[in-house]
């Protein structure tokens, strides 16, 4: 069964078993339908501050028109706050109906990098299994509670938008997971003057999951290679290692990354810091780990 971009457009999510390439060219159609989504949510908060403009120049207009006695002024800001208010109405409903489903477009950007990596090692017709969640993690089903963070008032939410797993070309397979926690916080200000301002801002971190299995005969002893497992482990700096477990056919690893990474679109240069350079350093890393076990297998033979 193809892409169904209807049923995309409707929920964000995207699920499928289909070899790299196939997912690519969905990926393709994705990245076009987010964009315009994404757009769509500017837009209509472009309104909602044009109409309240409107609103303050028609009160404005009002007063005016009474102070000079023209009737032309006076009925034309009547029918600009009219207007401006009825624009508003369908505005604010509008966004609400598509709150939780602003999406972020670099989620599927950054998929679109990773699978390009995967690709030559995974090989042509290879089938591989794909669940991708663009939409805003600010969302009610992944709400976790609130809290304080500082001198913030905040919501916390836990949103697993990704999983990526498959068997490259040496039969290891992999599993391959990212989780945004996300911080909307919010706080009430009292300026010099007196006057409250409302302030919001966002904070979020990534948990990474990368699981590797192995043919048990391509690496042997993997239990016994220790606290060396930590010392291969290489991320960039914006992440850190949070776990690693190795045990007799597989190895694991579990990586936090604290800053805002970036996936711009495909075919535009990367940026630091970089969402790509955090997976593919994973998966090396992992790699590493596993021809430790090599090592382990030269000194016992």
């Amino acid at each position: 069964m193809g892409f169904d971009a209807g049923a995309f457009k409707r929920n964000l999510v995207y699920t499928r078993s289909a070899p790299v390439e196939t997912i690519l060219e969905d990926l393709a159609a994705i990245h076009g339908l987010v964009a315009k989504q994404a757009k769509s949510g500017f837009l209509s908060g472009l309104v909602i501050a044009l109409s309240i403009m409107g609103i303050l120049g028609g009160f404005v207009g009002l007063v005016v028109g009474a102070e000079t006695r023209s009737d032309t002024v006076f009925r034309a800001s009547g029918i600009a706050i009219v207007a401006s208010v009825v624009l508003l109405i369908v505005a604010v409903v509008w966004r609400s109906l598509k709150k939780g489903k602003t999406p972020v477009p670099k989620r599927a950007h950054l998929v679109d990098r990773v699978l390009r990596l995967l690709e030559r090692d995974i090989g042509k017709g290879v089938p591989i299994d794909v669940k991708m969640d663009v939409r805003s993690p600010a969302r009610s089903e992944v709400f976790t509670g609130k809290g304080q963070a500082g001198h913030w008032d905040a919501k916390y939410y836990e949103d697993p938008w990704l999983e990526l797993s498959g068997r490259f070309a040496d039969k290891t397979s992999f599993n391959f997971g990212l989780t945004e926690k996300h911080q909307a916080r919010h706080r009430v200000k009292r300026s010099a003057s007196g006057k409250r301002k409302s302030k919001t801002k966002s904070k979020s971190s990534h948990l990474a999951a990368l699981r590797l299995k192995p043919k048990p005969e391509a690496y042997q002893f993997l239990d016994q290679i220790g606290p060396s497992a930590a010392g291969a482990v290489k991320l960039p700096r914006f992440a850190e290692p949070k776990e690693i477990t190795v045990a007799q056919g597989q190895a694991s690893l579990k990586a936090v990354a604290r800053a805002d990474w970036k996936a711009p679109a495909p075919g535009e240069p990367d940026e630091q810091p970089s969402g790509t350079d955090l997976v593919a350093m994973m998966f090396l890393s992992l790699y590493h780990v596993l021809n430790l076990s090599r090592e382990v297998t030269k000194k016992v033979a």
